[in-house]
């Protein structure tokens, strides 16, 4: 007997891990941003916001696939995968 037939596609499952780097994204661009209004060094304000734009990114690559509405599926028969 054929093993059945199993879809998963969920949402919370790919959105939840990317908190985290959207998270730690917002805390390097509150810090940016306050070191640009305290006047602080730029070449450090610089270093600071492209770390928390790459975290930003790093969460927008993690959650695209929650967005993701493909479905893939197979079957254990020949000429199937």
């Amino acid at each position: 007997m054929a093993a059945p037939l199993e879809l998963r596609n969920s949402p919370s499952g790919k959105i939840f891990p990317a908190l985290g780097p959207f998270l730690i994204g917002g805390v390097f661009g509150f810090g940016a941003l306050q070191g640009v209004a305290s006047g602080a060094n730029s070449g450090h304000v610089l270093w600071i916001a492209l770390l928390g734009a790459a975290c930003l990114a790093l969460g927008a690559f993690i959650a695209r696939g929650a967005f993701d509405t493909s479905v893939k599926g197979g079957a254990e028969q020949p000429g199937f995968s």
